[in-house]
């Protein structure tokens, strides 16, 4: 059967004639996968390095980084990989809106996993540094590039719906390798031969890599970003698109004689820009620049600004919630604080490799808790983000963490730890579902995944301050550590009500 319409149609309106059908849902699985193989990247660094320090002959130089390494690294073994991550986002984002968005994502998910499998299989710390960083370099600007390709095909009133759903993916990730690693690592599984001990860490490396390599297997038969297209003026091969994805949901055929991007005027202004050869000359550096030109500077620098201080505090504390509980073991009735300032006992710099004693299974059974809780803060507002608005759930969830942190300088048990973890990781990954949204829909579609791309750097860097100075405060100035988190949670709460409000709104 063949549908006919006529008239010409906005890109807004995919999915208003075609519905949500079979595409959708396949569309929703693979940039799903695309987006737990990036938290299952980032997170699974500081559960293997523990492990990992016996067999590759790691010194105790790097004690107390051991939770920072997957933005840091262990000074010079793994800051590459930090630097992999930082570099991914500023390059891969402003590719996506040159070269496309499936053809980045192709590209980056198979670099990942591609350069961490082969890691797992090295025994020299310089060679699997090396590959951590194209791993790193591999993954690091993905989730600009996914939530781009996701949310372009969008309608305006799922969009929130829908971007939540995949930062429900993002965070399943996070409990999918704590549950890997508490079920892999300590108990050594794996294969053990003469040449190489297969098992544990190495192990965990391949199984972590399975998401990335089957999102680039199904992510092939996927179409490209309309929007993308369009604003290439590839206008056929757009409308291919979407008569692909209407055949797709409908089982039918349909007859499209045009379609626009959403908005006459940015169409306009996209054509003009084309005649004057500002899109087909694009670089990286075009591409960043524009994002803080004078139409956008104040908005780029007051996101940046709210991301910024959020990851400050977000990786600074939670990279190091399993040093915390390892902690909390040892304590009789004092404060963390406390604790912490009689426990630094550990020199600054040495030579020796560090101790190979069994691992703590219960370390990773609290970080397995604490993550599982960061899924439940999209759960909540999945079917209300549509509704209530983006706003109320950023401003609120940033305010809400701050809150939650000043308690951690009260906490005197273990359990007192976990709770106070989860419940910063539920207000955390609200935020992080809710940014996700507003980093895409706020820039239009020729600059949109640079500016996610430019953000998630920032994250990226945000991280690595946290993180050396956290492995600072940890014993010398406790109080420092979970003050200035929470103040900077609170900035950022506040620089979040100048952020605008896309709710139902088309995006151009």
């Amino acid at each position: 059967m063949l549908t006919k319409l006529s008239h010409i149609i906005s890109s807004n309106l995919i999915i208003t004639f075609s519905e949500y059908g079979k595409f959708f849902f396949a569309h929703l699985f693979v940039c799903s996968l695309a987006a737990a193989a990036d938290s299952i990247e980032i997170m699974s660094l500081s559960m293997i390095l523990p492990s990992a320090t016996c067999d590759l002959q790691l010194t105790s130089v790097f004690k107390g980084w051991i939770n920072a390494s997957v933005f840091i690294g262990k000074t010079e073994n793994l800051l590459f990989f930090s630097v992999g991550m930082t570099l991914g986002g500023i390059v891969w984002g402003p590719l996506a809106d040159v070269s496309g968005r499936k053809s980045i994502m192709l590209t980056s998910l198979t670099l990942n996993w591609v350069a961490a499998l082969i890691s797992s299989f090295v025994n020299n710390p310089y060679v699997f540094t090396i590959l951590r960083f194209f791993s790193g370099l591999g993954i690091g600007g993905s989730i600009p590039v996914i939530f781009t390709f996701f949310i372009e095909f969008q309608h305006k009133s799922l969009r929130g719906t829908m971007g939540c759903s995949l930062t429900i993916a993002w965070m399943f990730g996070n409990v999918f390798q704590a549950g890997l690693a508490w079920a892999i690592i300590p108990n050594k599984v794996g294969i053990s031969t003469s040449i190489l001990d297969y098992t544990g860490w190495r192990m965990f490396i391949a199984v972590c890599v399975i998401p990335s390599f089957v999102s680039v297997l199904i992510l092939i038969a996927m179409p490209e970003s309309p929007k993308y297209l369009l604003q290439e003026e590839r206008n056929e091969e757009a409308i291919a698109v979407v008569r692909k994805v209407y055949r797709w949901n409908n089982n039918e055929e349909i007859e499209i004689k045009k379609i626009i991007l959403a908005g006459d005027e940015n169409t306009s202004l996209v054509k003009q820009n084309k005649e004057e050869g500002k899109f087909k000359n694009c670089s990286i550096f075009n591409q960043v620049s524009e994002l803080f030109s004078k139409k956008y500077r104040c908005l780029s620098f007051i996101t940046i600004g709210v991301i910024g201080f959020f990851s400050y505090g977000y990786y600074g504390l939670f990279m190091w919630f399993p040093e915390l509980f390892r902690r909390m073991g040892d304590m009789n009735g004092s404060s963390f604080c406390g604790l912490s300032s009689n426990q630094n006992t550990t020199p600054v710099v040495s030579t020796e490799i560090e101790s190979c004693n069994e691992l703590d299974n219960q370390v990773y059974i609290d970080s397995l808790i604490s993550m599982s809780a960061s899924v439940v803060g999209p759960l909540l507002i999945v079917f209300y983000v549509d509704r209530i608005g983006r706003k109320p759930f950023l401003v609120g969830g940033l305010l809400c963490g701050a809150f939650s942190l000043f308690f951690f300088y009260f906490i005197t048990t273990r359990v007192h730890a976990i709770i106070l973890s989860s419940v910063f990781a539920l207000f955390a990954s609200i935020v992080f579902s809710i940014f996700d949204i507003v980093a895409v829909e706020q820039y239009p579609t020729h600059v949109r995944s640079t500016a996610f791309g430019i953000f998630c750097a920032a994250i990226r860097l945000a991280a690595i301050l946290a993180n050396v100075s956290f492995g600072m405060l940890i014993d010398q100035n406790c109080s420092a550590m979970i003050i200035t988190p929470a103040l900077l949670l609170l900035a950022s709460g506040i620089l979040a009500f100048w952020t605008p409000d896309m709710t139902q709104k088309d995006i151009y």
